[in-house]
């Protein structure tokens, strides 16, 4: 039987990442009607690539129970895939990727996902060594990549004949004009409750209640 040192194991999870982003970017359309074809990232929300996902971290999560020992190698393995991920992502949404559909699924696919690989314990946490800093910079891509990715690439792959909605608290179009895609879910929630009129004021987002939410169809 063949056993693999930590780095060798680290090192092929590596190549395989980097093998995984270098394929040319490829689209799933679905047809809504014969003018409109929504595109999107296969590589994001393909239900094949997500169980791929999904299996791999319950396998993750496996070795961890049996091997606990070797979690400082396992975790930062993870997380250069999470990597890997992140960098066809940013890619695809220069090739009519559709950013607001993309964007949500990649949290559960990455974000979500690196939480299971976190320490559970106070002597877990003391012999993770450099593995949980390298997990929790992989982590911070998605964080700090987000108001860009809402504020200026939400209507990336966009066509402004398809309609295309997105939910937070409120189903919200993607083609929505304002000051941002979710603080205007924040202001329809607010005309609703009667609350988040005066706050939209005070903020300068609106100058009349009645045009609270607007855009949001």
């Amino acid at each position: 039987m063949i056993i693999m040192t930590s780095t060798k194991l680290l090192l092929l999870v590596t190549c395989c990442s980097i093998l995984v982003s270098l394929p040319q970017p490829a689209l799933a359309a679905t047809v809504q009607s014969p003018n409109c074809h929504i595109h999107g990232d296969p590589d994001v929300y393909g239900p094949g690539i997500r169980y791929g996902f999904y299996l791999q971290w319950a396998a993750i999560l496996i070795f961890q129970f049996f091997v606990p020992s070797h979690a400082d190698t396992i975790r930062p393995a993870s997380a250069i895939t999470v990597l890997a991920v992140y960098i066809n992502t940013f890619r695809n949404f220069f090739h009519d990727s559709l950013v607001a559909i993309d964007w949500p699924m990649l949290w559960y696919l990455t974000a979500i996902l690196v939480v299971w690989n976190l320490p559970s314990s106070m002597n877990a946490l003391a012999r993770t060594g450099g593995s949980l800093f390298v997990v929790m910079i992989i982590l911070s891509v998605y964080y700090l990549a987000s108001p860009w990715v809402i504020f200026r690439a939400w209507d990336f792959g966009i066509q402004h004949h398809c309609v295309v909605k997105s939910f937070f608290f409120v189903p919200i179009s993607s083609t929505a004009h304002g000051w941002g895609h979710i603080p205007q879910s924040w202001l329809e929630l607010g005309r609703r409750h009667r609350r988040g009129v005066g706050l939209g004021r005070h903020l300068g987002a609106v100058d009349v209640g009645d045009v609270v939410g607007q855009g949001l169809c």
